[in-house]
């Protein structure tokens, strides 16, 4: 019985073993937000902080929930977030483990005012798009969640958002970008070979001591 538990045991721990995996730098925002040092929104390539995790160019950048030069979002995670405008883009290159991951994030549409927030935006990793969406003039942050997608080899890769209309200054503000590997199909069937044994194990540890 004591060795069937540990093969149980090591079975679920091969299982929940997830690829390796650099997280992404900054994804609330709040590091290089914070940077701005005093103003309450920055333009990618111009006024925001160079040398920093998420890079871009001038029609994406950041901003302050309580941008005062325009109508901002209250964002539930920190304060700082990203914005794109029309056909502007942003992203960060990091280093990833070869794998199966989801992208998930937090998205919202510029209020209305002197512009509007009905932004179409694409994800891109590697240059692939792995995601299609939009975002609606007023609309307040949602969580937006890509489909799994397969990462073949180790090493650097690039997170991109990308704007897609056309104007009048639509912009949609993006926050909280986070990666994370998803099991594959076999390693969830060892995961649940392995509970099923330690279930078995004690089920009969139980009956043998009711029984004593």
């Amino acid at each position: 019985m004591k060795a069937l538990m540990m093969a149980a045991a090591a079975a679920i721990a091969v299982a929940s073993a997830a690829p390796a995996s650099a997280d992404i730098a900054d994804g609330s925002f709040e590091t290089q937000g914070a940077a701005m040092a005093g103003s309450n929104y920055c333009y990618f390539g111009q006024s925001c902080a160079v040398n920093s995790p998420w890079t871009g160019n001038a029609n994406a950048g950041l901003q302050n929930e309580n941008n005062g030069a325009w109508p901002g979002a209250p964002t539930p995670s920190g304060t700082y977030y990203a914005f794109i405008q029309n056909t502007g883009s942003f992203g960060q290159t990091f280093s990833l483990n070869a794998g199966t991951y989801a992208l998930s994030w937090l998205a919202a549409g510029r209020p209305a005012g002197c512009c509007q927030g009905n932004q179409q935006y694409n994800v891109l990793f590697d240059g692939n798009v792995i995601y299609t969406g939009s975002t609606t003039t007023g609309q307040a942050f949602t969580n937006i969640g890509s489909n799994p997608f397969v990462v073949t080899t180790s090493g650097n890769h690039t997170l991109t958002f990308q704007g897609l209309s056309a104007g009048p200054d639509n912009t949609a503000f993006i926050d909280n970008v986070s990666l994370a590997a998803v099991p594959e199909p076999a390693t969830w069937a060892m995961m649940m070979l392995g509970f099923g044994m330690v279930g078995y194990g004690l089920r009969r540890r139980s009956a043998k001591v009711a029984f004593a």
